[in-house]
């Protein structure tokens, strides 16, 4: 039975990859987010749903998506653009540095989070 963990948003509930990304953005931005929570959590939420978009056609998992390097690099766009985005939208004050951080980690999780061979379901004929 997994224990129910406290520390995690209403938002990100149930979405692993979601509670992943939110625990990167607080420990890379935590000087940044510490007194703006809420746009940690709508970050995580975003980056996911990016993410998710990319790596999904159809509601399928693109076969070895992983290995594709256009994949990988319209998610590094992708999640740059945003975060640049929500960087002028809030007036925070980060660096180029945490961004390619956040974008590279980010990527990262992806892989490790959504890996078809750990969800592959093996029928007999």
């Amino acid at each position: 039975m997994m224990k129910k963990r406290n520390n995690i948003p209403a938002e990100l509930e149930g979405n692993g990859t979601g509670v992943a990304i939110y625990n990167l953005v607080r420990e890379l931005l935590k000087v940044e987010l510490a007194s703006k929570p809420a746009i940690a959590v709508e970050m995580a939420v975003e980056i996911d749903k990016i993410i998710r978009t990319i790596i999904y056609e159809d509601n399928i998992l693109i076969i070895d998506w992983k290995n594709k390097t256009d994949i990988e690099g319209k998610i590094k766009i992708e999640i740059d653009d945003y975060i640049f985005d929500l960087k002028a939208k809030y007036e925070l004050d980060v660096a180029f540095k945490q961004i390619d951080d956040l974008v590279e980690q980010g990527l990262s999780i992806a892989k490790i989070k959504f890996d078809k061979r750990k969800n592959i379901t093996i029928c007999k004929v």
